[in-house]
């Protein structure tokens, strides 16, 4: 069957340059350039989400070889164009000393507060977590950070509803309120927010804020382990 389709492709070929059909030749469409290198030459034209996306194909190394150090130039080159999604990844490369960058928590703070003042949420509560405990260049704020957390988790952060959450299990809002923990690890983990799963579970499980309820317990330790949380699969 193959042959012979074969076959008659090659003698349509030999009879008309057009093969066998009746219809104009069609246009030839030319090959799309790579990703990378699309990104790059808007990324050089000065558009920052492009050097953002390409910063993190080539973090993951996806599309072509993974390069931190030119990641995190990208990053800061985006940064500078006011994109605030490539400042926070720029504030964690200084906190996390990546891509050859010297931690730096001062600089990490900075650009986390940039990011936040800039909208984007998850540098919120990078911010609001540096509060909590406080270092030698962050002011230990908790009652802040909890005003922080609680505000990104009313604009849809499930990782800020997660740390309102922690915040009352612990005390560290003022007092302990499990039942107001419950409350906020609940709408994060359905948000899928793996580590809220497994506190809300814990919560069920030990008849804390909420009823006793092992069946519950036991099924969002499965969800936890579905989204990525490895002590909840034991």
């Amino acid at each position: 069957m193959r042959s012979a389709l074969l076959a008659l492709i090659a003698s349509c070929a030999l009879v008309a340059p057009a093969g066998c059909s009746s219809e104009p030749a069609r246009p030839v469409v030319p090959a799309r350039p790579p990703e990378r290198e699309t990104l790059e030459a808007a990324c050089s034209g000065g558009v920052a989400s492009s050097c953002v996306r390409l910063a993190v194909l080539i973090e993951e190394g996806s599309k072509g070889p993974a390069d931190d150090a030119r990641a995190v130039a990208l990053y800061d080159k985006a940064c500078k164009l006011d994109n605030v999604r490539a400042c926070d990844a720029l504030a964690h490369a200084h906190q996390d000393g990546f891509g050859g960058l010297p931690q730096d928590e001062a600089r990490a703070f900075e650009l986390f507060e940039r990011a936040c003042d800039g909208g984007y949420l998850e540098a919120c509560v990078s911010v609001a977590w540096l509060r909590v405990n406080g270092s030698a260049l962050v002011a230990r704020d908790p009652p802040r950070a909890f005003a922080m957390f609680r505000s990104a988790c009313g604009k849809g952060s499930m990782s800020a509803c997660y740390g309102a959450g922690w915040m009352f299990e612990t005390g560290r809002a003022g007092q302990i309120d499990l039942a107001a923990a419950a409350v906020d690890y609940d709408r994060a983990c359905r948000g899928s927010h793996a580590v809220a799963c497994a506190s809300l579970a814990n919560l069920y499980a030990t008849n804390s804020g909420v009823a006793l309820d092992e069946q519950k317990a036991k099924t969002l330790l499965q969800r936890a382990c579905r989204l990525g949380h490895q002590a909840s699969c034991k």
